[in-house]
C-alpha cells in the first residue's frame, strides 16, 4: 500500500542579490528564483509594476544566493523582514505583499496591518505633520501637501503649466 506524503504546494525561497565584492544589495522572497532574478536584470522598470521588477535592469554581475527555503510565506517574509534590517536595506511599508494584499491594506488602513508586524508604523508621523507652503503660505496637514503645494504648489514662478 502506498503512503501519500503531505508535501507543501510550494517552496519559499530567502534570497539574497550579491554584486561580485560580495555586498548584498537585495533581500526578497520568492518560489521561483530564476524568474525572479530574470524579472530584475532583464525586464525593463515600469513605474506601474510594482515589487522590485527591472530594479536591476541590464546588471549582469548580480548573483542570486539562496538563503532558505520556506513551506509557510508568511515566515519566509519575516525572515526577509529581519535580514534585511540586518543588512540596513530599506523595509518597504507594504514589502513583500501581493498586489492584492497591497489594495487590501491600503484600504484597511495600516492599523490593522501593523498587528502582524508586517508595515513599519512610518506614515503616521508624516500624516500629523502640518507643512507651510512656501509660495502661498497656507498650512497644510499631511501627505496632501507634495500632491498641490511646495513645488506643486500654482503659486510658484517655477512651476511648468
Amino acid at each position: 500500500m502506498a503512503t501519500t506524503l503531505n508535501l507543501p504546494d510550494r517552496t519559499w525561497y530567502l534570497y539574497e542579490l550579491v554584486n561580485p565584492l560580495g555586498k548584498v544589495e537585495y533581500v526578497g522572497v520568492t518560489y521561483r528564483p530564476q524568474y525572479r532574478l530574470r524579472q530584475h536584470v532583464q525586464i525593463r522598470p515600469n513605474a506601474k509594476k510594482i515589487g522590485g521588477y527591472g530594479m536591476f535592469y541590464g546588471r549582469e554581475d548580480l548573483t542570486l544566493a539562496i538563503v532558505h527555503g520556506y513551506e509557510d510565506r508568511k515566515e519566509a517574509l519575516r525572515a526577509e523582514a529581519q535580514l534585511k534590517t540586518h543588512y540596513g536595506l530599506e523595509l518597504g511599508e507594504l514589502a513583500g505583499l501581493k498586489a492584492v494584499d497591497k489594495q487590501k491594506a491600503g484600504r484597511a488602513g495600516a492599523a490593522a496591518q501593523l498587528k502582524t508586524g508586517r508595515i513599519q508604523d512610518m506614515g503616521r508621523a508624516s500624516m500629523a505633520k502640518i507643512h507651510t507652503c512656501p509660495h502661498c503660505d497656507k498650512q497644510i496637514k499631511g501627505a496632501v501637501y507634495g500632491t498641490w503645494h511646495g513645488a506643486n504648489c500654482k503659486h510658484n514662478p517655477l512651476r511648468n503649466g
